[in-house]
């Protein structure tokens, strides 16, 4: 049994929410982004609470979505695809904005990717100044010329206050 046209214009509109919610995203992203470079954790804690909450309403439409386009009586919990793999490949205008959301959701992986590589580099240097603050071999140490570890890498001092 087909989707009828009420069910796609549901779809439709959803679809069209959930774009305008996955650049809601984008632009959370790129506002976590300025808080990581400018360090500002205040900000970044804003901010990771922000995504979680638009992440769960993106999450929440998706599904009213996929449900919205099974199959009338089906137990299917998303839309079924065409023959090329893509769902709503029966209706131009559900399979532009179909393309839309997923070129949007591209642009939050990526950006969500360099955020996470930031926070990773600022681990990864907070761990090593406490190492060295705590006169723990570091995985980085200190070299001579000859590209040998070096005495003062070697040593263990700590330092106190």
């Amino acid at each position: 049994m087909p989707v009828t046209e009420e069910r796609k214009l549901q779809t439709l509109q959803l679809l069209q929410a959930e774009i305008a919610c996955a650049r809601k995203l984008v632009l959370a992203l790129d506002q976590e982004y300025a808080a990581l470079t400018r360090r500002d954790t205040a900000a970044i804690s804003s901010m990771t609470q922000h995504k979680r909450e638009i992440i769960a309403e993106l999450e929440s439409m998706g599904r009213t979505r996929d449900a919205l386009m099974a199959p009338p009586g089906s137990m299917l919990a998303a839309p079924v695809a065409g023959a090329g793999g893509e769902p709503y490949h029966d209706d131009p205008r559900l399979s532009g904005l179909w393309n839309e959301l997923k070129s949007v959701a591209l642009q939050c992986k990526e950006k969500n990717l360099i955020n996470g590589r930031i926070v990773e580099v600022g681990f990864q240097q907070s761990r090593q100044a406490l190492d060295i603050l705590h006169g723990v071999n570091s995985e980085t140490g200190l070299y001579d010329k000859s590209g040998r570890a070096s005495a003062s890498a070697r040593t263990s001092t700590q330092v106190q206050a």
